[in-house]
């Protein structure tokens, strides 16, 4: 496996997570600190665990070499009344 990189919105590290889906799995990197996360990749007839597992670093890792980080606007939610 890559290594991972830290999340590009905090700084934090990232954690490969895994979570049942239907009869199978799925893979995706989420970040410790503010919990951003790559997509999810599922194990399938196509796709064996290790693939899923690559899939998933190499989307977390994917980003430009530009150090910045990237301003995020938090959006409120409102409760129905």
């Amino acid at each position: 496996m890559k290594e991972l990189k830290n999340c590009p919105l905090c700084g934090s590290h990232g954690e490969l997570t895994s979570i049942p889906f239907a009869l199978t799995q799925k893979y995706f990197v989420k970040c410790s600190g503010c919990f951003l996360r790559s997509a999810a990749i599922e194990v399938n007839d196509k796709k064996t665990p290790t693939q899923a597992i690559d899939e998933a670093v190499g989307l977390w890792n994917s980003r430009t070499e530009d150090t910045r980080r990237v301003k995020v606007r938090r959006i409120n939610r409102v409760k129905a009344q």
